[in-house]
């Protein structure tokens, strides 16, 4: 403390300890870009146009439909089984580590090997889709930008807040107290309520025959 305390400049060097430390930031002042639905839309139909890289495409699908963080981004496991299908992200923050269901309309993209990549590579790869699709990405956002979009979704479609908390594998919060300690609703049910009215699916559900005929990824599968 005596060193740092001698490296401060000497109009500092009198002051009272402890420093004041500065004010954080008001709530609605923060920065929190979202993405848009129709630049979600753009970033898809990239998928037909670009022939963006069959990983890419799986990786796009999760980050839109269930709002993925890039690490949960980076390897995770898919259970292949007609109408039962199902995807597990791992968690990153404390979240509940349970599979989401794959809509049935939707397992054929997800019916080819998908290769592991890093995090980082997730966030160079998105980046890159943004800038091919002339997606103004904003400055310093990510995939959290999309995150954000799918949170307010899925509470917009969902029967009630503890839906969306349990689509989005959140740790549910003491605000929602008793009744989500109560409620018993299965994940399954919740989540596929949720796939049923989201808006998103939709748009992979109309690009899926176009990325199968045009995506030069998807072709060599097409014809196996």
């Amino acid at each position: 403390m005596l060193q740092f305390l001698r490296s401060l400049p000497d109009k500092f060097r009198d002051r009272e300890l402890p420093l004041g430390m500065p004010k954080a930031p008001k709530k609605s002042t923060l920065y929190r870009p979202i993405a848009s639905l129709e630049e979600i839309e753009t970033l898809i139909y990239d998928c037909v146009l670009d022939a963006v890289p069959v990983d890419m495409v799986i990786r796009l699908l999760c980050a839109t439909v269930y709002g993925k963080r890039r690490s949960e981004l980076a390897e995770f496991k898919v259970h292949l089984n007609g109408a039962n299908s199902t995807v597990l992200f791992p968690t990153s923050k404390g979240g509940e580590q349970i599979p989401h269901p794959i809509p049935q309309s939707l397992v054929p993209l997800f019916d080819t090997p998908i290769s592991s990549w890093h995090a980082h590579t997730v966030d160079r790869q998105f980046k890159k889709l943004c800038k091919q699709a002339s997606v103004n990405l904003p400055e310093k956002a990510g995939i959290h930008w999309i995150r954000r979009r799918v949170a307010t979704t899925v509470r917009k479609v969902g029967n009630s807040d503890i839906d969306a908390y349990r689509f989005m594998r959140w740790s549910e919060p003491r605000e929602l107290g008793m009744l989500a300690y109560y409620d018993q609703t299965p994940y399954s049910e919740s989540d596929t309520l949720i796939l049923d009215n989201h808006p998103i699916v939709k748009m992979w559900e109309e690009a899926m025959p176009l990325i199968f005929q045009f995506n030069s990824s998807y072709s060599p599968l097409n014809n196996t």
